[in-house]
């Protein structure tokens, strides 16, 4: 009315800006008057106008922003800050159009392909080691449920009892209506699980250094060959990785609330923590860390914020309040889903905490550097080593160059000033040297933390592991939040100093991208075999680290097998039954079994013998070799024909004196030397 014209899209958004300042400037005085209720009426208009607003620049883009405005203005200090806002204002101009968006749509493209990926390829993945038991304990998970308890097996079934039943449970009900064979049912289930934690990194990654770090952080991700490689085989470890980056995140949109925490912030965060807490128990870890902050909170409140709201006595109620509902929504989601904890509520959780931490149930060698070990007995360097040689080097890269800038960083006493991106009501100032926004800092010390804590913790109490870092999945997705936040960090920088560093730096990463993106297609579909260069790739680590650990490839065995059989006696084939023997997972093989194979557990009665190379199972029995699964020219496993060599010489000598438990070759690995 004021302009006496229609209003142009500009003029809308600047309308709809000013609305959203008044909400905001009203929601920080009625926090500091207590007024929680008119503060929540407050937020939801908010979060309608915002509906209607281009989304607002992240904290970095805003930096880089204003740096540019002040590089073109030489600005000296505070009193040139409006000529900086002008810059700014002419540049950005509060449109549509912000550097942000590009980078999202690029993470959403990479969800895309991986989603492309899941539903083109589950089919392709043979079947885990532990997927049989997890299934069967997912049958016993819905039992229990239907028949209200009356139904006890998933209370006694092995020691997955001491785990929650939500994604077995859920996997099953889901493949049970699904008209394909459970397995593939499951890992179709797997990689959409693996999808959503790989949303979850985006989304952390984002908060914590802005659009750009966020889709450079989902692309690491994307590429990491163990993450990759077990998403539609691993139930437990990946269903996990999902809960924990979703709370992580969770967790540190709400330090940036305290302390007071919106209701809709504290129903997601107990949501996401509870279902995390349904895989496994070590989501116990989880309310710890959020508890974590509020202390750090009430010790060091302006670590979190430039303006504390309030007496600590007036932050005290409402942020005790919020964790306390938090807790007790991730208590009841878990309780929803573990038959276990639902029987034992108190004390349930905190044993079988302590049972899986201390799981004697695996009495296998692990293969480390050449040398075996018990896996109750694993050097320190275990779970840092395994790291450190399964890593792509565009991750390792990025960690190395977030240690030099963090270093850099602690050291810098002097430099150019830095620029504070607004807060709610501010506006972006000069700071002094080595400043920077106390949130930012504070999100990235939890990240730090919840990765590095729960690996001091399990090498301090020595936590039972093996199948290399495959229980500890569910940090390799913090891991490449903190390298796609460096690389972001370097990228900034580059972009101040000279513009064709920031070609350069792309030019590297692609370069880096490429490598290990042609190392997945090559593994294809057994990523999780995947070793750096540290290692000597796969081929280097042969011998020396665990490779096919899971029988995944009994799949593609069995398929080699009948092949072979197809092309060398066609005739015979067709009429004949043929005895198999399988060393390990027998059940990573039987399904796919033709109708005239039968499983026999005794080698001496048997025609083939399949094996994978783990515990040198292919050494074990003497036969000719017909067909072999290589990956990277090494075998991870082999077929046998056991028909030309005389049933007393397939074994060796020490065989007949082991004891008779009925599990034939399934943990059983020569003696050093022998073969």
């Amino acid at each position: 009315i004021e302009l006496r014209r229609e209003l142009d899209d500009e003029d809308v958004v600047d309308v709809l800006a000013r609305v959203a300042k008044k909400h905001r400037e009203s929601i920080a005085q009625f926090r500091e008057g207590g007024r929680d209720d008119l503060a929540d009426r407050e937020e939801r208009q908010l979060a309608v106008t915002e509906g209607y607003l281009p989304e607002r620049l992240g904290a970095d883009e805003l930096a880089e922003l204003v740096r540019a405005a002040i590089g073109e203005t030489g600005a000296a200090g505070p009193g040139d800050l409006g000529a900086v806002m002008k810059i700014c204002a002419r540049q950005w101009g509060g449109g549509p159009k912000q550097p942000g968006l590009a980078w999202d749509a690029g993470a959403w493209a990479i969800l895309v392909v991986v989603l492309l990926r899941v539903v083109l390829c589950f089919r392709s993945y043979g079947i885990a080691w532990d997927e049989e038991f997890y299934q069967v304990y997912g049958n016993h998970v819905l039992r229990f449920f239907a028949t209200l308890g009356r139904d006890d097996g998933a209370l006694t079934y092995s020691n997955l009892r001491f785990y929650g039943g939500l994604f077995d449970a859920g996997a099953n009900w889901i493949a049970h209506r699904l008209p394909l064979p459970i397995h593939d049912s499951r890992h179709l289930v797997m990689g959409l699980v693996g999808l959503i934690g790989l949303a979850g990194a985006w989304r952390t990654a984002r908060l914590v250094g802005g659009p750009r770090a966020g889709f450079l952080g989902l692309c690491l991700l994307a590429l990491e060959p163990s993450f990759a490689g077990h998403m539609p085989i691993n139930s437990k470890d990946m269903a996990f990785a999902a809960g924990y980056i979703w709370s992580v995140y969770f967790l540190l949109r709400c330090i940036g609330r305290f302390p007071n925490i919106p209701n809709g912030l504290v129903a997601k965060t107990g949501l996401a923590m509870g279902l995390a807490l349904s895989i496994r128990p070590g989501g116990a870890l989880l309310p710890a860390y959020l508890m974590l902050a509020a202390v750090l909170y009430f010790s060091r409140p302006a670590a979190f914020s430039t303006h504390p709201a309030g007496r600590p006595r007036t932050r005290l109620r409402p942020l005790f309040k919020s964790l306390l509902r938090i807790c007790l929504i991730a208590y009841v989601v878990m309780l929803a889903f573990w038959p276990w904890a639902l029987v034992h509520p108190l004390t349930g959780p905190f044993r079988a905490l302590r049972e899986v931490s201390n799981f004697s149930g695996w009495a296998g060698p692990v293969l480390l550097g050449g040398k075996e070990y018990h896996s109750g007995s694993l050097p320190l360097r275990y779970l840092p080593e395994y790291f450190l040689v399964k890593l792509p080097e565009i991750v390792l890269v990025g960690l190395a160059v977030g240690a030099v800038l963090a270093w850099r960083r602690l050291r810098s006493r002097s430099g150019s000033p830095q620029v504070r991106p607004p807060g709610e009501s501010g506006s972006p100032e000069v700071r002094p040297p080595g400043g920077t926004e106390p949130i930012a800092i504070c999100r990235l010390f939890f990240v730090c933390f919840a990765l590095l804590f729960p690996l001091v913790y399990a090498m301090a109490t020595r936590v039972v592991t093996y199948d290399t870092h495959r229980h500890f999945l569910f940090l390799v997705p913090l891991i490449c939040v903190l390298a796609g936040v460096a690389y972001n960090a370097l990228w900034r920088r580059a972009s101040e100093a000279r513009r064709g560093l920031v070609a350069g730096i792309a030019l590297v990463l692609a370069v880096l991208v490429a490598d290990v993106g042609v190392s997945i297609v090559r593994l294809y579909p057994y990523e999780y075999v995947y070793y750096n260069r540290l290692a000597g790739g796969v081929a280097g680590a042969e011998g020396r680290y665990e490779l096919e650990y899971w029988g995944v490839s009994y799949r593609e065995a069995v398929r080699l097998l009948v092949s072979h059989l197809e092309r060398t006696e066609p005739e015979k084939f067709g009429k004949e039954n043929y005895r198999v023997t399988v060393f390990g997972p027998r059940e990573s093989a039987r399904p796919f079994f033709p109708p005239n194979f039968r499983l026999s557990t005794s080698v001496r009665e048997s025609d083939f013998y399949i094996s994978f190379t783990r515990f040198r199972g292919h050494k074990v029995v003497r036969g000719k070799t017909v067909a072999a699964v290589t990956r990277g020219g090494v075998e991870l496993t082999v077929v046998k024909d056991l028909r030309g060599v005389p049933p007393q010489e397939r074994l060796p000598d020490w065989w007949d004196k082991l004891p008779e438990d009925g599990s034939d070759a399934g943990f059983t690995t020569p003696r050093d030397g022998e073969d």
